[in-house]
C-alpha cells in the first residue's frame, strides 16, 4: 500500500439515496448519513432507514431488500 486515501464518501451518500430512492423514501444528508457509519455495512443501512419503518411486521425483509440495493448501487 502506498498510503493513498481515496474520499468515498460521496459514493456511499449517493448508493443510500438511490437506495432510499428506490422505495420512494426521501434523501438524506451527508451529515445524516454519516451518524450511522463504523458498525458494518447492515447495520449502517438499517440507520439510514426512515425510523418508522423499524417498526414494520416485514422490517426484516424490508432491511434485506434495502441492503441488497445499496449494494447494488455502490
Amino acid at each position: 500500500m502506498d498510503g493513498t486515501i481515496a474520499d468515498t464518501g460521496d459514493d456511499l451518500c449517493n448508493a443510500i439515496n438511490l437506495m432510499l430512492e428506490s422505495f420512494d423514501f426521501g434523501r438524506k444528508t451527508r451529515e445524516e448519513i454519516f451518524k450511522h457509519l463504523n458498525n458494518g455495512a447492515r447495520a449502517f443501512v438499517s440507520g439510514c432507514l426512515p425510523g418508522g419503518i423499524k417498526n414494520a411486521e416485514n422490517y426484516n425483509d424490508i432491511l434485506e431488500k434495502a441492503f441488497g440495493r445499496y449494494i447494488k448501487f455502490y
